[in-house]
């Protein structure tokens, strides 16, 4: 049985883990999709296909996570890349440094649904604290990017690029406002 504190510290996380993160995500594939029209046009001419859906999920987690990195606090004393850090030590992990690196990901600021390395984005971490929701997060996306492609013919950003705002926060690359303009398939 959870303590009360217990079962309000886990809502709490559901609540924010499964809904501030999927708007976020679901933002950048509107932005990624306005910005990069030869990948909208790939999805729309095969928005049925699986595999292809999969990879763009996947290279969008790489190329625009939601979550670019998130505060933890070390358990014991442990050495990390050389260095000795006291237990209790604050520590900054960013996710998203790791999707762009290019030792890893060759240019890795383009958008590349061909990546061999696909599966190895950091977007939901690793190890025993990999985001217990990354398998229903990948089936939202996947979704939501299906339903979109399918009815929507143009998705164009209504401002430049350069002037899009993000909301002034470490953890998630959320846009303040996404301004779009969308136009309707045609049945």
């Amino acid at each position: 049985m959870l303590t009360f504190a217990e079962a309000v510290s886990l809502i709490r996380a559901l609540i924010i883990a499964g809904n501030d993160t999927t708007a976020t995500a679901i933002g950048n594939l509107l932005y990624v999709l306005a910005a990069k029209p030869e990948v909208l046009k790939a999805l729309q001419d095969s928005a049925d296909d699986d595999r292809l859906m999969n990879r763009f999920v996947e290279e969008l987690l790489r190329a625009e996570p939601p979550v670019r990195g998130l505060a933890k606090m070390t358990s014991r004393e442990v050495t990390l890349g050389g260095k000795l850090l006291p237990k209790y030590a604050h520590l900054l992990i960013m996710y998203a440094s790791g999707n762009d690196d290019e030792t890893h990901f060759p240019d890795p600021r383009k958008f590349d649904m061909g990546r061999p390395n696909l599966g190895s984005q950091m977007a939901f971490g690793t190890g025993v604290h990999r985001c217990i929701g990354a398998a229903l997060a990948r089936m939202e996306i996947k979704v939501a990017s299906q339903e979109i492609v399918k009815r929507l013919d143009q998705i164009k950003l209504a401002v430049p690029e350069a002037e899009l705002p993000y909301l002034p926060t470490v953890a998630t690359r959320t846009f303040k406002k996404l301004p779009l303009t969308l136009k309707r398939r045609r049945a």
